[in-house]
């Protein structure tokens, strides 16, 4: 936005950041080019590891219908997982 001529005020509005982090990301971009914008943050390990998330998924399909419980309870029974966030269950379903 700043490359089209856009003040920090302009996008602070328009995006809703502070004027430091349109510095932070201009100087990454001009020091290191599209290279500097990439994130590099990788998240944490989930809990379940892809195999497992895929059984899920495959005990999932096999369910005309189910409920968040039965969900809950076969997760934890089969992985000793239980998640905190319920998000993290309908995930499975997205």
């Amino acid at each position: 936005m700043l490359l089209e001529g856009y003040t920090h005020v302009a996008i602070q509005s328009i995006l809703d950041v502070s004027s430091g982090f349109i510095s932070k990301w201009k100087k990454a971009f001009f020091t290191f080019g599209v290279e500097g914008l990439k994130l590099r943050y990788k998240g944490s390990q989930g809990f379940l590891n892809p195999q497992q998330r895929a059984e899920i998924i495959e005990w999932l399909k096999t369910k005309d219908k189910w409920n968040l419980s039965e969900l809950e309870y076969e997760i934890a029974s089969l992985y000793g997982v239980v998640f905190e966030s319920k998000q993290s269950y309908y995930d499975f379903c997205s």
